[in-house]
């Protein structure tokens, strides 16, 4: 270790300290507010409200305190927000009702194909307002440098383009698939192809599609491109053979029960499965979750940075308890109750709880701010529970300092 890397330590390690030192005082003049604002009521009310100011003072200067040194405790509630934005195939495309997919359906990706019979069985049920094939396939695009690289073609069937993105582009419209061998193409994916534009030509397989326009918001988290295609085209590129399907998309009448209508699908087709929008929405989180190793790293991580979050926290108030128990014992022997003690800590950990998880979130927006383009999201419930979970980390890290205060004995303060 350098001298100078040696020396940033001791100086880190000092701030720490006097961090701590600071904490105990600024909450130790919370704590003689509220006994002295109580011992006080019978002597006037003068001096308590001189208390209640002075106690006030002391959670104003707390909260100064925490949001000055806040980089020593702020980071790691950064890693608990989740960059993570599950594009997935149901909930991207147009407003479907239900989905009449292979048996071994365990999302987009792991699926197989199904009889194109499958969309006429589809549209005779009743509480069906229409059924339109969907199709997808695998190959391999070559990009302007010439490496070639995984596709993901899925083919929808016009006029009704059942399953095409619902968010596309300026200018870019359904019919402009109708003409033979046009494609769309995700606006993200542009500069990967020598900023594409209208007209351009991508070669997928050997066989030429031209670009008739882009879609948006998509950014899945995948090893390979999407590209849309007619039906016919892209069964072509894809040699998905002619009486096959991968999907069955089927919109409901005005008044049909979504429930009602899966059943009914299910009873003409035993040998499919039927999902809704959020069936298959959630298998298909699931499935990435599950299946894929970005989702087993990311709990991992997300786990260890919870764990070693509250261990600091713990380590932090454990280390304020022994360096003043004589400071403890006092206020102990002056007769301040386990219940002011407990508040004291419990007021400490919950300001580390709020002031990380304030530092977190902002870092996150400001992030997300600066670089647009990142796939990154978080909803209100998710920001809702990574509160609670810094609330309850921080107060279960807070146990062994509460322990130890409240078995000291105030002998300690007349000893050596």
């Amino acid at each position: 270790m350098s001298h100078d890397s040696h020396s940033d330590r001791n100086h880190f390690t000092k701030e720490v300290h006097q961090a701590k030192n600071d904490l105990f005082e600024i909450g130790e003049r919370i704590l003689t507010g509220l006994l002295r604002s109580k011992n006080l009521l019978e002597i006037g009310r003068a001096r308590s409200h001189r208390c209640k100011e002075e106690f006030v003072f002391g959670l104003e200067a707390l909260v100064e305190h925490a949001l000055r040194n806040a980089r020593v405790f702020g980071d790691l509630s950064c890693r608990c927000i989740v960059p993570l934005r599950a594009k997935d195939f149901a909930r991207y495309c147009q407003d479907l009702f239900v989905w009449v997919a292979s048996a071994a359906t365990e999302g987009t990706d792991a699926t197989d194909s199904i009889p194109a019979n499958r969309v006429q069985v589809a549209a005779g049920t009743p509480g069906v307002a229409w059924a339109e094939p969907v199709v997808q396939g695998f190959g391999r695009v070559t990009r302007p440098d010439g490496v070639r690289e995984l596709v993901k073609v899925i083919g929808v069937q016009p006029p009704r383009y059942a399953g095409l993105p619902r968010t596309l582009s300026a200018g870019t419209s359904p019919q402009a698939l109708r003409a033979s061998g046009r494609i769309f193409m995700n606006a993200n994916d542009r500069p990967t192809f020598g900023a594409a534009e209208l007209g351009d030509r991508v070669e997928v397989d050997g066989r030429a599609g031209i670009v008739a326009g882009f879609f948006e918001g998509m950014d899945p988290h995948s090893p390979y491109y999407y590209l849309y295609a007619n039906i016919d085209d892209a069964r072509g590129m894809t040699d998905f053979l002619q009486d096959r399907v991968t999907y069955v998309a089927v919109g409901l009448e005005q008044g049909a029960s979504t429930e009602d209508v899966k059943r009914r699908l299910l009873a003409r087709n035993p040998d499919t499965t039927v999902l809704s929008r959020r069936d298959l929405h959630n298998a298909e989180i699931r499935y990435f979750l599950v299946r894929s190793p970005v989702g087993i790293v990311f709990g991992m991580g997300t786990v260890v940075a919870a764990f070693i979050g509250g261990a600091i926290v713990a380590v932090t108030l454990y280390s304020t308890v022994i360096d003043r128990t004589r400071d403890y014992g006092m206020l102990k022997a002056v007769g301040a109750r386990g219940r002011d003690l407990l508040q004291l800590l419990m007021f400490q950990a919950w300001a580390f709880a709020l002031v990380g998880f304030l530092v977190g979130a902002g870092a996150f927006f400001v992030v997300r701010h600066g670089y647009p383009n990142l796939p990154m999201r978080v909803s209100p419930e998710m920001l809702g529970a990574i509160a609670l979970a810094a609330f309850l980390s921080c107060t279960l890290a807070s146990l062994a300092a509460v322990r130890r205060v409240l078995t000291l004995d105030p002998a300690i303060v007349f000893k050596a």
